[in-house]
């Protein structure tokens, strides 16, 4: 078989080695076979040879945007030094150790309602009846369509200890489970995982002890108010996705307040 086939050698001044599917040209022009031919050098003939290797490292599926309570606006810059603590504000320490207060009853054991007198009142019967009054009606436009379907959804997981209470709890659940865990709850460990790594390495840092604190109570705020809300629609199930954090944050601003005030001593 007699024939021949060309190949360009100027890639050789850049790269060491050529290897490609050539075409062979017969003498007799029977046919056109095909050749895989390689030619390779120990160095390129002008300059060195380097080659990429490119690796992931960390792949971010979401940014979060910082927990300034509603209507935030997504950036990557966490609260300043703008926004301190003063760690003696009363309404702060006075507001996290209040309870939720559970609807007062008017009527007792017998059925008939009962009531107290008024001061000054010379009418033993007065006021009788009445009771306290009613709880306000709370909006469901207060809230985020994401708060209303998931309360637990990841932007409302805003604390360390939350967010280690979260994800033992969702580990327990996936190990409970026979076989592949649903992808839904696979995300959502993941995604609280990273959150959690993001404020431990922020922490003391980009958000400082105060900065914690102001969080902390913007969120303890409107899980209340959230709380309320399902307690209010009867939506037992997402009341207590609510109300089993309420205490972890309570105790979390406690040990912050009483760290930043041995902080300053």
């Amino acid at each position: 078989m007699k024939g021949s086939l060309k190949i360009k050698l100027d890639p050789l001044k850049n790269v060491s080695k050529i290897s490609d599917t050539f075409t062979f040209k017969l003498e007799s022009n029977r046919c056109e076979p095909k050749l895989d031919v390689t030619i390779s050098l120990r160095t390129p003939i002008n300059s060195k040879e380097f080659a990429s290797v490119s690796k992931t490292v960390l792949t971010i599926t979401k940014t979060f945007p910082p927990f300034r309570g509603e209507g935030a606006v997504e950036t990557h810059n966490y609260p300043g030094n703008e926004r301190k603590v003063d760690l003696s504000d009363k309404d702060i320490t006075s507001s996290m150790k209040q309870p939720t207060k559970k609807p007062d009853s008017i009527v007792g054991k017998s059925g008939k309602e009962s009531s107290k007198s008024q001061p000054g009142s010379s009418d033993p019967k007065q006021g009788q009846g009445e009771g306290k009054p009613s709880k306000p009606k709370i909006d469901s436009s207060s809230f985020s369509q994401a708060d209303l379907d998931d309360p637990d959804n990841i932007d409302n997981i805003n604390t360390i200890k939350v967010m280690e209470f979260k994800i033992e709890k969702i580990q327990k659940e996936m190990n409970a489970i026979e076989g592949r865990a649903p992808a839904k709850l696979r995300e959502k460990l993941i995604k609280i995982k990273c959150k959690k790594n993001i404020f431990e390495q922020q922490m003391g840092d980009a958000i400082s002890i105060d900065d914690y604190i102001v969080l902390m109570k913007t969120q303890i705020d409107k899980d209340r108010k959230l709380a309320l809300y399902f307690e209010q629609e009867k939506m037992i199930d997402k009341l207590k996705l609510v109300a089993e954090r309420i205490p972890i944050i309570i105790k979390e601003i406690e040990e912050a307040l009483e760290f930043a005030k041995q902080a300053k001593k």
